[in-house]
């Protein structure tokens, strides 16, 4: 990828899923933190609210995660 950049100086080789969206809306999430305050590595929903940000691309998102006492 450094290669590429380099070569052509197009970010879409150091951040090719960040390229994703220009041809169909798509959803990424980076840098979760906290997963192990989860408790279970399986068994739970997890849902992401976007926060919409007027004229912009990107923006922040609250995730959490829905698990079961049972």
């Amino acid at each position: 990828m450094v290669a590429d950049y380099r070569r052509t100086g197009h970010g879409c080789y150091i951040w090719p899923a960040h390229f994703a969206g220009t041809t169909r809306e798509d959803c990424q999430i980076e840098k979760p933190a906290n997963l192990d305050w989860i408790g279970r590595p399986h068994g739970f929903h997890v849902s992401c609210l976007p926060v919409k940000i007027k004229q912009a691309s990107a923006g922040w998102r609250r995730a959490v995660a829905l698990a079961s006492e049972d």
